[in-house]
């Protein structure tokens, strides 16, 4: 499978999102999603992204195939959409602000 189809997504929320991949390595997020420096000193992004509380909306990215495993690890994250092999998830626990923005 491509990233491709996720560059539009990116693009479509750069500067105004958080994306992170999630089982794969990839630096479309970052190039495309225009990320810029989180707002805290962490050693750890994804751990802060996952957990912590956030001042925009946060997406993850997963391969298709990898979805039911990420799902059993995070159950706090919900599949929102697909895009060529990948699957979009956003945070909806309580600690997370943006749980209806979609």
């Amino acid at each position: 499978y491509t990233q491709t189809a996720l560059f539009d997504f990116y693009r479509q929320h750069q500067s105004s999102a958080y994306f992170e991949p999630i089982g794969f390595h990839s630096y479309a997020h970052l190039f495309y999603g225009k990320r810029e420096k989180l707002p805290v000193q962490t050693d750890d992004e994804t751990k802060w992204l996952l957990f912590e509380k956030v001042d925009r909306p946060t997406y993850f990215i997963s391969r298709a195939q990898d979805t039911e495993t990420t799902l059993k690890y995070f159950p706090h994250l919900q599949e929102i959409d697909r895009k060529g092999g990948y699957v979009i998830m956003q945070r909806t626990d309580a600690n997370y602000p943006f749980s209806g923005d979609r």
